[in-house]
């Protein structure tokens, strides 16, 4: 007899209890998901959550094999609390964290998870790999009692697992996705509907990884520096699946690329988005992280734009030896 699908709740948890602190649809984990399912097809069902309480309540009534969370410094405490209430409910469950909010060294590494116990894997890289690796490894596991127990022991890909012990399995790298049209769009499958909710802005990607070295960033990471892009083609698509899903009072798009408008093609995609708005007068504001090289290329982008997009210049310091330290270069004073 067959087993009924491995349940997965995947969450990017933010607080709303006054004011929607982090606003943006859950992108990160749509990604994973629509991969996953793209995967493992009917071996798996896969929910996405945003709101605590939600999560919270689906935990309590319904506890999943898998919980998934992403880790940033404004939803670490939750995620960590998510998992404590997780393994209350079904003690044989995994916990799966993952995201930038963690350190670069493995003994850093190490001991940042000793004060996080209740998680069991950590995905520190890509995280569609990652989790896939996860899943395959779960899905070999007869008896699902026995998840969290049996992956204890084991080196996967890709991630961080913790063992009985205490100790720590780290695992190869596994090579990034370089052809991005691969991951499955989560707007175009239609896994983001129920987040065109009215209190989230919707946000694309339209690359990965970044060519700088800056030390104080995730990013810097020699592991990231190659820039890999979904295709125009498929970015165009999901600009007009947003705006016809989109709600009237819903008008800013956020742009989750690292150096947006540094690039030759991001003048492509600021077209696109223009042709859109034209069409369905959404986007009105565009949110991104403009590049640090390139200015004409930044200030051509921001025309095509015209008032949708503020220029931003990020600089952490003036002094020439802390860049020199720190390797990072500002645009010239002049």
């Amino acid at each position: 007899m067959k087993n009924k699908p491995l349940t997965i709740y995947l969450g990017d948890l933010t607080y709303d209890t006054i004011t929607v602190s982090t606003n943006q649809v859950p992108l990160n984990i749509g990604y994973i998901a629509s991969y996953c399912i793209k995967q493992f097809g009917p071996d798996i069902e896969i929910v996405l959550f945003k709101y605590i309480n939600d999560l919270e309540q689906a935990i309590l009534t319904s506890p999943p094999d898998i919980l998934g969370l992403s880790n940033y410094c404004w939803n670490q405490n939750i995620g960590h609390e998510m998992f404590r209430i997780l393994h209350k409910e079904n003690p044989n469950a995994l916990s799966v964290w993952g995201g930038p909010n963690f350190p670069k060294d493995k003994l850093s590494q190490e001991n940042w998870l000793d004060k996080f116990p209740e998680v069991d894997v950590y995905i520190s890289e890509e995280g569609e790999i990652g989790f896939s690796n996860i899943i395959e490894a779960v899905l070999d596991i007869k008896n699902r009692k026995q998840i969290r127990s049996s992956i204890s022991k084991k080196n996967i890909d890709n991630c961080i697992v913790r063992s009985v012990e205490g100790s720590y399995y780290f695992s190869n790298s596994s090579d990034r996705i370089k052809d991005l049209d691969e991951i499955p769009s989560p707007y175009l499958t239609g896994i983001m509907d129920k987040f065109f909710d009215g209190r989230l802005n919707p946000s694309i990607q339209t690359s990965r990884g970044c060519p700088f070295k800056c030390t104080f960033c995730v990013d810097g990471s020699h592991l990231v520096n190659k820039v890999n892009r979904f295709s125009l083609e498929r970015i165009t698509k999901e600009l007009e699946y947003i705006a016809q899903h989109v709600p009237d009072n819903i008008i800013i798009l956020d742009i989750n690329d690292l150096n947006f408008g540094m690039h030759k093609r991001d003048l492509e995609v600021c077209n696109a988005i223009v042709n859109i708005k034209k069409k369905y007068n959404y986007p009105k504001n565009v949110g991104t992280s403009t590049g640090k090289n390139s200015k004409e290329r930044i200030i051509e982008a921001i025309k095509t734009l015209k008032d949708s997009l503020v220029l931003t210049i990020s600089v952490q310091s003036m002094d020439k030896q802390v860049l020199k330290n720190i390797k990072r270069d500002n645009m010239s004073e002049e």
